[in-house]
């Protein structure tokens, strides 16, 4: 009875050995996540993002998240790298598709995206120009052209 207690003392403190290796070693490693765009630009703001090895913004950039194969976090060296399942996709930019459109702003999916300078083709659902929005609206809403996209 005694030799059977000591090997379950063993047992035990070899399956806690264990616990603690592993807990230490995923604590080290990358993490790896589902793509979000929202979670990325603020939780991982003071972070270098990279997209398929190449150094990008994310408030710049809009990515198709049915595009995407793997992300990436690495605390300790302060990386986000996102890794897509086809690499020569095609952007859509605004200022490339109506250069000579001066848009009050740029609402995606009902939000004001200042900084954007494309979006990955295959996340758009619809693009429409809201000319005149005052008379649609109210006389509150501020008049200008607006560039309404809606993502899949």
């Amino acid at each position: 009875m005694l030799f059977h207690l000591v090997n379950m003392k063993i047992f035990f403190v070899k399956i806690s050995f264990l616990l603690l290796i592993i807990t230490f070693l995923s604590g080290c490693r990358a993490r790896s996540f589902s793509h979000t765009q929202d979670i990325i630009p603020t939780e991982f703001a003071n972070f270098k993002t990279f997209l398929n090895n190449k150094k990008i913004s994310l408030d710049t950039i809009y990515l198709d998240k049915d595009n995407i194969k793997s992300i990436e976090i690495n605390e300790q060296k302060k990386t986000v790298h996102i890794t897509q399942k086809k690499e020569n996709v095609e952007y859509f930019s605004p200022q490339t598709a109506f250069p000579t459109e001066k848009f009050q702003a740029i609402v995606i999916d009902g939000e004001v995206e200042e900084n954007l300078k494309r979006i990955e083709a295959g996340a758009i659902k619809s693009i429409s120009i809201l000319r005149d929005s005052r008379e649609l609206y109210s006389p509150i809403t501020p008049r200008g052209t607006f560039l309404l996209i809606t993502l899949k």
